[in-house]
């Protein structure tokens, strides 16, 4: 069952959970993420229902996070590439998980994202794109009611 829309909002956060924020969305992108392109391959990854995974999926194509690609004719078979729409989300993904991993699983041990350039394990913040600065809440502002 689909909650009722957010469109009614002028907020970004709202319009993006409007795409991200039904129950599987962000792991099924997060399988794509992990290589896992095609239909059975997601659905095995995370035991996903048949007919949520093909919701998901669709409103992931429909709102070009996703693009889908047939490599199969008969039967047309289909896989999932990331849009750079989709591409965009890796950074909220992962924040996302360093949060679960801190404050939901409480010390549990889970693979680390690690930033190939430097071979250390990712801690991810949220930067200011002017100065560097890490964005604390403490330091900023709304110009208007658009968080």
């Amino acid at each position: 069952m689909k909650r009722r829309s957010f469109s009614h909002m002028n907020n970004g956060l709202a319009a993006a959970l409007d795409i991200v924020g039904e129950w599987w969305t962000p792991l099924i992108v997060r399988a794509v993420f992990k290589g896992n392109v095609r239909f059975e391959a997601i659905q095995s990854d995370l035991s996903v229902a048949r007919n949520i995974l093909t919701d998901r999926l669709n409103t992931l194509v429909d709102t070009n996070v996703l693009h889908k690609v047939q490599y199969n004719d008969k039967p047309a078979r289909f896989e999932y590439q990331l849009t750079d729409k989709g591409l965009d989300l890796y950074g909220t993904l992962i924040a996302l998980k360093a949060w679960g991993d801190k404050w939901v699983l409480d010390g549990v041990s889970t693979p680390a994202v690690v930033h190939t350039p430097c071979a250390s394990a990712l801690d991810p913040k949220v930067v200011c794109g002017t100065c560097g600065d890490v964005v604390r809440y403490v330091d900023t502002h709304l110009a208007a009611d658009q968080l």
